[in-house]
């Protein structure tokens, strides 16, 4: 399932299980913002979909959550070319 892809046809999620989902994005959001910018293009899609979020939208934010553990101990590298761009 591509992360992209919404699949219009699916229920949204029960009205508790759509807001731990908001919650949830809402905190992914903040890392993203301060510490993990891998997080971003994850994140920013999933967070326009808290309005009516579907199981694939659930299954998607189980996917980037599982995805901190295992690469928290990978650098950040930024590189500058010759004329300071970074």
């Amino acid at each position: 399932n591509h992360l992209f892809n919404v699949d219009e046809d699916k229920p949204p999620l029960p009205k508790q299980t759509a807001e731990l989902f908001h919650h949830l994005t809402a905190m992914i959001l903040y890392l993203g913002k301060r510490t993990r910018p891998d997080l971003q293009t994850a994140i920013s899609f999933l967070s326009t979909r808290v309005k009516e979020p579907t199981d694939d939208d659930w299954k998607k934010l189980g996917r980037a959550i599982r995805y901190l553990p295992v690469t928290k101990e990978l650098p950040l590298t930024l590189e500058a070319t010759n004329d300071g761009v970074i």
